[in-house]
Order: C-alpha cells, then sequence, then structure tokens
C-alpha cells in the first residue's frame, strides 16, 4: 500500500510531502516481515507500476526466506540425527561386545576367541571387496557367533579331555541356542541366520541342518573359514595349539569340499602375501 508522508529536514521540520510504499514480504499466508521504500530523498511519486515491481520482489524474497530456513532447520535436523544415530551405533556395539563378553567369562580358554574370528572376517570381506553391509553383518555375528555356548555346562567348555558323544552334541547345539538368543533381536541384517550356519559346509557335511552349496549365506562361508583358522592356532583345554600352518593347510586341502573356494583363496593371500596375524 501507499501513504502520503511527511518530508523533514535534518532538524525534523516539515518541509512537504512525500510517498512511501509497503509491501508484504510473504511465503503464502505467512507473513515474514515487511519491505518500506519512500521517495523522501528524491521527492519521486511512486507510481503504481514501481509498486506492483515491489509486490512481487516482496514475494520472491518472502519465498526465499522460507527456504532458507526450511534448509536451515533441515541441516540442524540432519546434524541431529546424525548425532543421534552415532550415539545409536556406540550403543548397539557396546551391547553386542557386553553380550559376547559373558561367553568368554564362561569358557575363559576362549576368550577374545570371537573377537579374532572377527577380526579375520572382516579382513576377508575386504580382500573380497564387499560391501559395508556384508562386512557390518560379519562385525555383529562374528562378535556373536558363540553366543549360544552359554547353554553349554562350563565344565564341558572346559574339559581337559576330548569330549564324548553325548557332550560333543551339547556343544554342537550352541548354534540353535544362538540362533534363539538371537532371532529375538531385530538386527539389521540376518545375524541369526549367519550364526546358525557358521558350522555349516559347502559338501553338506556340516551341523545343525547340513546344509550345502548355494543354501549357505556368504556370510557364513566367510566366517566358517576365520573360525576354523582362528581354532587351530589358539590353544584349548585338550590340546595345544595347532600352528597357522597347519591351519592354512585345512582350508587349502578341503578348498571347494568344505569351504568356498573364494574365501579360501582370500585368506590364503590375506595371511601369507599381506602379512595378517592375529593380535
Amino acid at each position: 500500500m501507499q501513504h502520503d508522508v511527511p518530508l523533514r529536514n535534518h532538524l525534523g521540520i516539515e518541509v512537504g510531502r512525500g510517498d512511501a510504499a509497503i509491501v508484504a514480504v510473504a511465503a503464502g499466508r505467512d507473513v515474514l516481515g515487511c519491505l518500506c521504500v519512500d521517495n523522501l530523498r528524491s521527492r519521486r511519486r511512486i507510481d503504481a507500476r514501481q509498486t506492483d515491481l515491489l509486490r512481487v520482489f516482496g514475494a520472491a524474497f518472502g519465498q526465499f526466506c522460507r527456504r532458507a530456513r526450511a534448509e536451515a532447520d533441515l541441516r540442524r535436523n540432519e546434524d541431529q540425527l546424525a548425532r543421534h544415530l552415532a550415539q545409536l551405533r556406540t550403543a548397539f556395539e557396546q551391547i553386542t561386545h557386553a553380550l559376547a563378553s559373558t561367553v568368554a567369562v564362561r569358557d575363559p580358554y576362549t576368550a577374545g576367541h570371537q573377537e579374532r574370528v572377527t577380526l579375520l572376517a572382516c579382513a576377508i570381506a575386504d580382500e573380497m571387496r564387499l560391501g559395508d553391509d556384508t562386512r557390518a553383518a560379519l562385525r555383529t555375528a562374528g562378535v556373536l557367533h558363540d553366543i549360544g555356548k552359554l547353554q553349554v555346562p562350563a565344565e564341558i567348555l572346559s574339559k581337559p579331555a576330548r569330549l564324548s558323544a553325548f557332550e560333543m552334541q551339547l556343544v554342537r547345539d550352541h548354534v540353535q541356542a544362538g540362533r534363539d538368543i538371537l532371532a529375538k533381536i531385530a538386527f539389521p541384517w540376518p545375524v541369526a541366520e549367519i550364526v546358525y550356519q557358521h558350522h555349516e559346509r559347502l559338501n553338506g557335511q556340516g551341523y545343525p541342518r547340513g546344509l550345502a552349496a548355494d543354501a549357505l549365506c556368504l556370510e557364513a562361508r566367510i566366517l566358517a573359514v576365520a573360525d576354523v583358522v582362528e581354532a587351530m592356532v589358539s590353544h584349548r583345554p585338550y590340546r595345544a595349539a595347532l600352528g597357522m600352518d597347519k591351519a592354512l593347510g585345512e582350508i587349502r586341502s578341503h578348498r571347494n569340499v568344505l569351504y568356498d573356494p573364494a574365501v579360501v583363496d582370500a585368506c590364503l593371500r590375506l595371511i601369507l602375501e599381506k602379512g595378517f596375524a592375529f593380535p
């Protein structure tokens, strides 16, 4: 709108009259402010064309302000969401490791086994150039792959002699127990199934279901190789450590029989050519 306004000199004394135009800076029905233009210096009239231009400018500036505010709000929301996701990720990892540590408490001979298996499994995934999602699934499943041993009597886990057939079956049941525990958790990856399959073998001679070939998920194939290698190079109550040479001989001789050939090849390259070693 236009107004007839007084023209005043530097002393505040009125010396004439002039025009001023005020247009709303708006976005839709939201008024964000106003734009005031006057001719107190030039004393020229503000005509209808100029007023229309001011209205267009006010509307455009209003949209610009609304978009700028929306983008600022979005950035704040994105930053806040990123912080929340980081906090959730940290909490998730802490809970995962807390669950895994309960197994180590009951079975001190395999303390660190899950972490070392996870380390090798993730390194194999990197060597095979698999995606971040596969690596994340392996990291979680690896740390938790023996959680089912919570249901195995501690005296069996630490028995310094060969297990009986009945005791061996109790130990083998840890994969089913692990699946039952982990299936209750809504992981973003099939962690329970990976843990359930990590003692299956390519030719169907593993346990508990005798799955073979394409029925085995890739993460379980990787975890199987990492688990065997780590177990053979580590001390157990019923035997001394067998050493890396025997561990690599095991996966090499059963390549494409018990173990996935691509996984075996990646593991061999890591250890023999790239110097991978357990901490």
